[in-house]
């Protein structure tokens, strides 16, 4: 008995998997919009404590300019990534001497004395289906932008419904707090990563940015931009965010050593900021395993690449939370956890959507 329910654990395993796989059109967005969705809901939060003179900032009101924040944040970001690359057209010509001058040196050192210039390089490939893979990128990119506009849309105007769906989920109280309190400590475990995590990146890219500036690297604002991207894989997206500007960086400097040196400083001020200050802002919150960590970061990556990466923590977190619930899955929790300790959930307001007038009148339903 228990080998077959070993074979059906690896069986459901392996369909939600291939699942996960081919679903990733649909479901990829929906994450995303999950995560904007708690990011809102955060600077939301943070907008409703502000105490103006005894005023305090309404809800509703304090949705919409957490939106509109980000909607700005993402036109920004994109001002910055289609200014960069016409910038990086235009002076092609000056990078792509000094590349081959680079090639040259390189390719020196193995006896090769003539190469081939850049332009017949160029006129043997096969621009087309480039440019044909490039265009269908940028058009599931745009699609995918719009899912995550609307899902979002809609998980915000249906978010004061939740505490109900929730009721009617629940038999009897004792259900509905077990019950809310997994959502609970779901949204507070995601939500403090979430702006740790962003706050982390914000230091990460502003730091990369002002020594990136102190060097004279060319489009600082971008390569510091990327590293706040990066940021958000774990272990490997700083060490990517530190090489990328170091190997533009070789196309702009004849000289090694203020490539040495940025790179060097730019990777001792992540290291610091992901081994000292980000532990130490994160606490005991999230308690995951350290190979966990690795272990899910390959497994998300597998499944739905860099975005997979990024996600790969906060959906970690919701499983080992889920899973501590109940009785048949809680070894799996223990196992996922940094310390074994799944007994002690931490002490949380309700649901996002749910004020304390609203939890009173639904306790009292049940009761």
């Amino acid at each position: 008995m228990k080998a077959v329910r070993i074979a059906a654990l690896f069986l459901i395993t392996a369909l939600v998997i291939i699942l996960l796989i081919q679903g990733e059109t649909l479901l990829l967005p929906l994450v995303i919009a999950i995560c904007v969705w708690f990011i809102v809901n955060t600077i939301a939060s943070a907008l409703v404590r502000i105490d103006i003179l005894g005023w305090n900032m309404p809800r509703g009101l304090a949705i919409v300019l957490s939106s509109l924040t980000i909607i700005a944040v993402i036109f920004m970001a994109i001002e910055i990534i289609v200014s960069t690359a016409e910038t990086m057209v235009a002076d092609a010509e000056i990078y792509q001497q000094r590349l081959q001058t680079l090639i040259a040196n390189a390719m020196g050192l193995f006896g090769v004395k003539e190469l081939p210039s850049f332009a017949q390089i160029v006129h043997d490939v096969d621009l087309e289906p480039i440019a044909a893979s490039v265009g269908g990128a940028l058009s599931n990119a745009a699609s995918q932008l719009l899912f995550v506009f609307i899902y979002t849309i809609f998980l915000l105007a249906e978010q004061g419904s939740f505490p109900k769906k929730l009721l009617a989920l629940s038999k009897n109280r004792r259900q509905y707090t077990q019950l809310n309190k997994t959502f609970s400590n779901i949204n507070e475990s995601v939500k403090t990563y979430i702006s740790i995590k962003t706050a982390i990146c914000l230091a990460a890219a502003t730091l990369a940015f002002l020594v990136m500036s102190l060097f004279g690297l060319d489009y600082a604002v971008f390569w510091a931009f990327l590293i706040f991207l990066l940021n958000y894989i774990p272990t490997f997206g700083s060490m990517i965010g530190t090489l990328l500007p170091a190997v533009f960086a070789l196309l702009q400097f004849d000289d090694p050593t203020p490539i040495v040196g940025m790179a060097l400083l730019i990777y001792l001020l992540q290291f610091f900021l992901a081994n000292f200050v980000e532990p130490k802002l994160m606490g005991n919150t999230l308690n995951i395993s350290t190979m966990v960590v690795l272990l899910s970061l390959s497994l998300w990556g597998l499944i739905w690449g860099v975005a997979g990466m990024i996600f790969s923590v906060p959906i970690t977190v919701i499983i080992i939370i889920v899973c501590a619930e109940f009785p048949s899955t809680r070894p799996v929790a223990i196992l996922l956890s940094a310390d074994g300790d799944v007994n002690s959930p931490k002490e949380v307001p309700g649901l996002i959507a749910t004020g304390a007038g609203e939890a009173t009148r639904l306790e009292e339903v049940l009761d």
